[in-house]
């Protein structure tokens, strides 16, 4: 069945559980100093229009600003650590916008990459690290879903980003390849990655060569698109995966490629130095 998980990985599936919960003790570590951290954080989605900044000052002030097609606003306060999680009091304004999520707003991770700082919320750390791994970052521009000091964009960002435990096992330190192998029921397929590989519960990969139909390529899209696909059960060496966005149509044929790795991206090859 496409929706089981392998029980013979319940270790595999313990450090899953243990990422998408609270990690405990590393919420007790030492915030970094705010003379480190401190600048002007940025992150933009030309597509919608969208630019977000967050302003740390040395003395523990912030300012974060939100300029959308429908209109700019921000709001201020002083910074609170709760461990080493920089909270941000947040303000009522944001409810209702539709523009960010309002449970992960205001509570961020410092995570360094090299000579670069990020501010990632701490919600959406997986979704870092499986950017990490399908190339998309690190960028060298500041469009980007994740917070990024003002020009860290054309730091260097050598091995790998530095995040809590026990996110580093989401980390993949090099590119990988397969195939599909088989195929399954339900939509599903075999991939010939698996557990050695370094594969884990909540990783994503890439699906490649995916044909477009001919209502998009008759707008000017190309003929192949990439599919981003999830991966449902991990044995040692393969993993069943399906489309990780539901409504999705990629049907998988035997051969097509599949690929994860910091590497994927031929920009972000030349910043990341496993």
């Amino acid at each position: 069945m496409c929706s089981a998980l392998d029980v013979s990985l319940g270790v595999i599936a313990c450090i899953a559980m243990s990422c998408s919960e609270d990690p405990g003790p590393s919420r007790l570590a030492s915030p970094p100093s705010m003379d480190a951290i401190a600048g002007n954080y940025i992150r933009q989605d030309r597509v919608l229009g969208l630019t977000e900044s967050l302003m740390l000052t040395p003395d523990g002030h912030f300012i974060r600003k939100v300029e959308s097609a429908t209109g700019t606003w921000s709001y201020e306060g002083s910074i609170e650590w709760q461990g080493d999680v920089l909270h941000l009091p947040r303000s009522s304004e944001i409810v209702g916008r539709g523009i960010i999520d309002p449970e992960a707003e205001g509570s961020y991770r410092v995570v360094e990459w090299g000579d670069r700082t990020y501010l990632i919320e701490d919600l959406y750390l997986l979704r870092f690290c499986n950017a990490v791994n399908a190339g998309a970052e690190p960028r060298d521009d500041s469009p980007g879903s994740y917070f990024l000091r003002n020009g860290d964009w054309l730091e260097a960002a050598s091995g790998p980003p530095e995040v809590p435990a026990p996110w580093t096992e989401m980390l993949l330190g090099s590119r990988l390849e397969a195939r599909i192998e088989e195929l399954a029921a339900d939509g599903c397929a075999w991939v010939g990655l698996g557990a050695s590989d370094g594969l884990r519960p909540g990783m994503l990969l890439t699906l490649h060569d995916v044909p477009e139909s001919q209502r998009f390529i008759d707008l000017g899209a190309p003929p192949t698109r990439q599919v981003t696909i999830e991966l449902v059960t991990i044995e040692a060496h393969r993993s069943l995966v399906r489309p990780h966005d539901p409504g999705s149509s990629a049907p998988m044929t035997i051969g097509m490629r599949v690929t994860s790795g910091a590497t994927e991206n031929p920009l972000a090859a030349l910043r990341y130095h496993p």
